[in-house]
Parts: structure tokens; sequence; C-alpha cells
């Protein structure tokens, strides 16, 4: 991680401060998070999958993310049923299923990916004005 320095630190902290800030607040008003670091991680996953037309199965969810079988097919069950997104049967192998993203869970991720740009113009703003 590049080390900044920062001449008027009071400054710098508080545009980069706001800049998490309101990101926080989308989050909170936007996606299904309850104030959850598996939530989040799960569903950057699935939109990743989705958004690089990469398949992803429910024992792929368990595999990639360091949480619980149990909270994250609490989780999954919880998406399905908020509508966004759906678990599929595999056609050929009746033990797997796949997750795929719904309409709702693509339009959230393409919003929080402008919030996110928004937030990491402000902190590049901070560190090149130095």
């Amino acid at each position: 991680m590049k080390k900044v320095s920062v001449s008027h630190p009071s400054k710098t902290y508080a545009d980069v401060s706001a800049a998490v800030l309101q990101v926080r607040r989308w989050e909170s008003s936007n996606l299904c998070l309850q104030q959850s670091t598996l939530a989040l991680d799960l569903l950057v996953l699935i939109a990743h999958h989705s958004f690089h037309s990469l398949p992803l199965s429910c024992k792929g969810c368990y595999s990639s993310l360091n949480f619980s079988d149990v909270a994250i097919r609490k989780q999954l069950l919880r998406y399905v049923n908020e509508g966004w997104i759906h678990i599929e049967q595999c056609r050929d192998d009746r033990r797997v299923r796949w997750v795929k993203a719904l309409p709702k869970l693509t339009a959230a991720m393409n919003e929080y990916a402008a919030v996110l740009s928004n937030a990491l113009g402000v902190m590049e703003q901070v560190t090149n004005d130095d």
C-alpha cells in the first residue's frame, strides 16, 4: 500500500471519511446487508460471477468465503426470498445447484459501482492534492 504524505490531515481525513460514510449510507439503503460482512461478500461474489458469465454453484459460495456453510446457506435463502438471486438445479447433476443473479442484484451492483467510483474519485483527489 502506498504511503501518502498529507499536508492538511484534518481536511484530508474529513473528505475521505465523508466519502466512506456516503458509501455506507448507500449500502444500508440499497443492499440487503443487515450490517453483515458475509452478506456483502456474498453479494459481491455472486455479482462478480454474473458479470463475468462464470458459473457459480452453492458449493462454490461455501468454498470461496470464509464463513460457515450454515450462515452462507441462510443468507442465500434470504436473497432468494427477497428476489436478489435464483438457485437453479443442474440438469446434468442433481447434486449441483447454480446461483444466478436476478435483475434486482445486477441493477443494484451497477449503482454500487458508480457510488464506489465517485468515492474513489474523492480519495484520489485528496491524495493528488498533496
